[in-house]
C-alpha cells in the first residue's frame, strides 16, 4: 500500500449530507463543520452557525429524526458552536468518512451544496472512497487534488501536470505489466480520459525539453 497522503477538495449536493438537508428550510444560512466525532453510540458533529440564524437552526435540529441531542458549546462574537449527537442511522456519506478514517479538514455548506477538504492517508483509500460514494449514488465533484509533500518548486510543470504524473507513478501506470489503465487513472482523479491524456503528454514533453534537450534544443 502506498503511504502517500492525498488532500482533496470535493463538492456534494446538500441532500447528501445531514446538515445540508437541515438547511433546506433556510437557504440563506451557512454552516461550518468543525469536526466529526465518532462515539460508541452515535456520531457527533461540531459546527459553527452565525448568531443571527442560531434560533432557526436550533429549532430545525430539534425536530430532525437523526438528532438525538444538541448542545451549545461556546458563543463567539458573531457565531455559535454546537455539538449534535446523530443516531447510528446517519446517512451514507458520514458512514463512509468514518469507516475509511478520512480526516475532514474543513467543510462548509449551504442549502445547495457542501464543500469538503478531505485528507486520505493513501491513494487506495481515495479510490475506495470514490467507489463507495458511487455505490451509494452520491454525486461527487472533485474541485482539487493536492499532495502536501509536493515541493514548492515544480520546475516546468503546472500543479495539474505534477499531480497527474505523481498519481500515475504511484498507481503503477508505468509498471510492467501496467497496474492501472489511463481510463482508471482518469476516474481516480476525477477528470476525463481526454484531459488526462493531454496532461500526461504535455508533462512528459516539458520534462524531456528541460532535462534531455536543454535550452539549446539539443540533447545534453
Amino acid at each position: 500500500m502506498h503511504l502517500v497522503t492525498i488532500i482533496t477538495d470535493i463538492r456534494v449536493p446538500a441532500e447528501a449530507f445531514p446538515l445540508g438537508r437541515i438547511l433546506q428550510t433556510y437557504p440563506e444560512v451557512e454552516l461550518e463543520l468543525e469536526r466529526l466525532i465518532p462515539t460508541d453510540e452515535a456520531v457527533m458533529p461540531l459546527f459553527w452557525v452565525m448568531s443571527e440564524h442560531e434560533r432557526s437552526v436550533k429549532e430545525t435540529l430539534r425536530t430532525d429524526p437523526l438528532v438525538e441531542q444538541i448542545d451549545q458549546l461556546t458563543h463567539a462574537s458573531d457565531r455559535v458552536l454546537y455539538a449534535v449527537s446523530w443516531s447510528p442511522d446517519v446517512d451514507a456519506l458520514v458512514t463512509i468518512l468514518l469507516d475509511l478514517e478520512i480526516d475532514v479538514m474543513r467543510a462548509e455548506g449551504t442549502a445547495e451544496f457542501w464543500e469538503f477538504r478531505l485528507q486520505f492517508m493513501n491513494r487506495e483509500t481515495l479510490t475506495q472512497f470514490r467507489h463507495r460514494c458511487a455505490d451509494e449514488a452520491i454525486e461527487l465533484d472533485l474541485l482539487g487534488l493536492y499532495n502536501p509533500m509536493m515541493p514548492a518548486e515544480k520546475g516546468p510543470l503546472s500543479s495539474e501536470q505534477y499531480d497527474v504524473l505523481a498519481m500515475a507513478y504511484g498507481n503503477g501506470y508505468w509498471d510492467v505489466p501496467r497496474r492501472i489503465t489511463q481510463n482508471e487513472l482518469a476516474e481516480l482523479i476525477g477528470i476525463s480520459e481526454t484531459t488526462i491524456s493531454k496532461r500526461l503528454r504535455t508533462a512528459i514533453r516539458r520534462l524531456v525539453e528541460k532535462h534531455v534537450y536543454g535550452p539549446a534544443g539539443e540533447p545534453f
